[in-house]
Parts: structure tokens; sequence; C-alpha cells
């Protein structure tokens, strides 16, 4: 396994891991974001966030057939917030790795927040909430979390909070 780190010039850092005679390969774009980070009346912003960055782009856009035959190229997607960190991820066919950089990084840098999208990101995000808040094997890490980094942002719901947000 071979890997490399760069630092970028805006501060960012490029890490590549390379194994041979693997035919798949995984980018990820991880932000230092989360509840950590939030501002204090905002819990949950950088999670709705990381929703909206998973969306069209001017250059990407959603009837674009680059990203509609992506899973025809057996590309999988997704992306997940947590206390420190925001992820986007992407698997796919190492032939198709720079096609599938060139969309996850301009999702990152260049989203387009249309109404209807944060609208429905909104309605997405209450529905997490209310699963998270009916679900005790997650709910519990919550809980743990509030306990145990009491009076410190890293106490709060990385996902949000319904009541306060999403009325």
């Amino acid at each position: 396994m071979k890997i490399k780190r760069n630092k970028l010039s805006n501060g960012s850092y490029l890490t590549v891991l390379h194994l041979e005679d693997v035919v798949s390969a995984y980018f990820l774009i991880l932000s230092k974001s989360g509840p950590r980070f939030d501002p204090s009346d905002k819990a949950g912003l950088s999670h709705f966030v990381e929703h909206l960055f998973c969306k069209e782009t001017e250059k990407f856009p959603i009837q674009n057939e680059t990203l509609k035959g992506l899973e025809k190229l057996g590309v999988s997607t997704g992306a997940f917030s947590y206390q420190e960190t925001n992820m986007y991820w992407s698997k796919s066919f190492s032939d198709d790795l720079l096609l599938v950089m060139d969309i996850q990084i301009d999702r990152f840098i260049n989203p387009i927040f249309k109404k209807k999208d944060i609208d429905n990101e909104k309605k997405i995000v209450s529905e997490e909430i209310q699963v998270l808040n009916n679900n005790p094997e997650s709910l519990i890490w919550e809980e743990w979390a509030k306990n145990v980094w009491q009076g410190s942002l890293l106490g709060r719901s990385y996902i949000g909070n319904f009541e306060e947000r999403y009325k």
C-alpha cells in the first residue's frame, strides 16, 4: 500500500491510498464541521447543510446524463455527519474515479441551494430526527454524548432538534 499526503494551498489535505490490483476506488471528502462547530443557536446546521451538498451544481445539474449514468456505472455515493465531521463518499470502479471526484468536488465547492431542495431536506431531516428518537439503539448514544459532554457543544445532537429547528 502506498500513501501520499499533500497539503493544499487552502490548508486542506489530500491523502491518497493506493492498493495494487484493486478494481474499486473510494473517494472521501471530510470536512471539519458538526455540532461542535455549529453556532450555539443552530444545532444541527452542519447536518442540514450536509444534505444540501449532495444536490446539483451548475456543472452537474440533476438532468445531466453524467449524474443519471452514475448508478449504471456501479457508483455508490453517500454522506453523513457526526460530532466533528461531515463526510461525503463515493465508491466506484477505479476507471471512473476521476469522473466521480470531479462531481463530488464540484458539489462541495459549488453547491446550488434551491428553495425547493431546502424545503425538501427540512422534511427529510425531520424524519431522520423522528427515526432517531424512536430507535433506542441510536438514541442511547445521543444520551451518552449529552451526559459525557455536559455543557460542551459536543453534547448537542449532531442531527439537530426537530422542536427547535423544523417547525
